[in-house]
């Protein structure tokens, strides 16, 4: 999922920071293009995960077969990316948009249909990926319930920003009919992070439901569990059954600032599987979470991310205005001759670079440390590391024999 917000915000970035030209008429031809661009891309799908066929028809899973589907998916995802931007830089996508819809350039509908042609990348990859991760990591759910499964629990990632962006679009409009004014550095650094708290505080609302999460409180298990959590002073709303893939992924989790919002996700398939012992341990886990602040340090990492971003262009012509390197003339002509590409090449590129270096880098070693922290947390509320160490060895082999598998977060 870290992995996939990745992609996402180096679409949307590429996208939205893309200048299109005023007087370009689209035709057939253009269309014709930009379907030959999906096409290409799905034959390059085909063909990479062909070089498992050898593996999978001999029944070979290994480590090294499961290793190598990952570098695959790594390799066509990022692809993705490539020929996103060939779409918006060279076949017009945006220019297309636009004119077929004839919405106001600035608004965020075109944005949401920019990613809505972005996500056809992403199905491309799922529908081909399908039979191979089937087999590798023993999932029973048939094509079209993976490729659901998979957009249902991708697209929350996008809900905060098309949350904030509806919110910003309507209090645009709303200001200029009043004729009001409000300072651009009081909307980057108080508005919008009010804004993005809010809509961080109410997010486990809408992702319940995106996700197909119901209620345990059926279930003695998932009440011993909840009786459990509560004992160990953590405040919550309720311990909800994650539906996710079937409910066939091994996984858990927290979600939720505040005490009202809060769930702790467990999908089927990990409750039926581990022990009262083990699940407990998993569950001191996420209680871990939940004391140490991971949640709101998260929130607080992205925030950053999106003030830094959305100021980038700011802070750069402060730079050249007052440094001696560049000249600022120079600069401006050099925006004003061509400001696509000086957009791409001075902000975009930029950017998706500091998203590589922020995230991967940054986030993975906070990533890494949170969870040792967490399982340190485990340990010392159940004072004994066998059941959260069990349940991990059962976790890896259940999904694949995935124990000894690199993971970057």
């Amino acid at each position: 999922m870290f992995s996939n917000f990745l992609y996402l915000f180096a679409a949307l970035l590429l996208f939205s920071t893309y200048s299109p030209d005023n007087e370009y008429v689209f035709s057939a031809v253009d269309i014709l293009f930009l379907g030959l661009n999906l096409f290409i891309f799905s034959r390059l799908c085909i063909s990479r995960f062909k070089v498992l066929d050898i593996a999978m028809e001999n029944s070979i899973f290994t480590l090294k077969t499961q290793t190598k589907y990952h570098d695959i998916s790594t390799f066509l995802m990022t692809l993705s990316v490539v020929f996103y931007f060939v779409a918006i830089y060279f076949l017009h996508l945006k220019e297309i948009i636009f004119q077929v819809t004839g919405f106001p350039k600035d608004f965020f509908l075109n944005d949401v249909l920019g990613l809505a042609f972005f996500f056809c990348y992403f199905y491309s990859f799922w529908n081909n990926s399908f039979p191979y991760h089937a087999r590798l990591f023993n999932s029973t759910i048939d094509r079209d319930e993976y490729v659901k499964s998979q957009f249902k629990f991708n697209v929350p990632i996008l809900v905060p920003w098309f949350c904030i962006s509806l919110l910003f679009y309507f209090m645009e409009e709303t200001l200029i009919s009043f004729n009001i004014t409000i300072n651009q550095n009081l909307k980057d650094f108080i508005v919008l992070p009010l804004f993005f708290l809010t809509v961080a505080i109410f997010m486990p609302l809408i992702i319940k439901r995106m996700w197909g999460c119901e209620s345990g409180s059926g279930s003695e298990t998932v009440q011993e569990l909840e009786t459990f959590c509560r004992s160990k002073g953590l405040k919550f709303k309720a311990i909800l059954i994650w539906n996710v893939f079937e409910g066939k992924l091994f996984t858990a989790g927290i979600m939720g600032l505040v005490a009202r919002f809060r769930y702790i996700l467990i999908t089927p398939v990990m409750l039926n599987s581990l022990t009262m012992e083990e699940l407990k341990s998993v569950l001191a886990h996420e209680i871990g979470h939940n004391k140490n602040h991971h949640m709101n340090f998260l929130l607080f990492f992205f925030l950053g991310f999106i003030l830094i971003s959305i100021n980038y262009p700011n802070f750069l012509f402060l730079f050249i205005q007052y440094s001696s390197i560049l000249d600022i003339d120079w600069f401006l002509h050099l925006f004003e001759e061509n400001s696509t590409y000086f957009s791409l090449f001075w902000v975009t590129v930029p950017i998706v670079l500091l998203l590589i270096i922020y995230f991967r880098l940054f986030f993975g070693i906070f990533s890494r440390a949170f969870e040792r922290e967490a399982d340190i947390h485990s340990l010392q509320l159940m004072g004994s590391a066998d059941g959260i160490v069990s349940s991990l060895e059962k976790i890896g082999f259940y999904s694949g024999d995935i124990r000894d598998m690199p993971n970057w977060h």
